[in-house]
């Protein structure tokens, strides 16, 4: 999933500072240590531009995505693809969409097998939020994924 993740130079100046962020962003096992992080930079630098929020929510799906047994996450064409361990089963069982494996480690959830005929693509940001979507509750967001298939690019770029 190709997503924009940084601190904005404007946000923070200087590389000492931001290379901080990074290091506390990247050490951060738990979503409450992100939320702190997070209202610390907000009232220190002022509310976080979309990179920043970003590179946090990368975080937080990392983290959600270790207590899941998920390994790694990424996107190929219109598939999400998931690594993991054992335990990544449970999030499979009950998913609306179409599972290939690929090998004993690896499948392919399509996400096309839940859109309806001639929706459009769905973009690297909309399949980044699906993704966390998805690790927070440990249900497919069907809905969600839907809705994105309707709407225009437009539309989504919005929220």
């Amino acid at each position: 999933m190709a997503v924009q993740a940084f601190v904005p130079e404007d946000y923070v100046v200087g590389e000492s500072p931001k290379l901080d962020i990074y290091r506390r962003v990247s050490q951060a096992r738990e979503n409450a240590e992100l939320e702190e992080l997070g209202a610390e930079l907000a009232d220190r630098y002022g509310e976080l531009p979309p990179p920043a929020a970003t590179l946090l929510d990368i975080q937080r799906l990392r983290v959600m995505c270790a207590a899941r047994g998920v390994e790694t996450i990424g996107q190929e064409e219109q598939n999400i693809v998931l690594k993991g361990r054992e335990t990544m089963k449970n999030l499979l069982e009950n998913c609306p969409l179409r599972v290939t494996v690929l090998d004993t480690r690896t499948v392919a959830v399509s996400l096309k097998s839940g859109l309806r005929k001639g929706a459009r693509v769905i973009s690297d940001d909309e399949v980044f939020h699906l993704a966390i979507a998805w690790m927070e509750s440990g249900k497919f967001p069907l809905k969600q994924l839907r809705a994105y298939g309707r709407s225009s690019v437009a539309e989504t770029s919005k929220s």
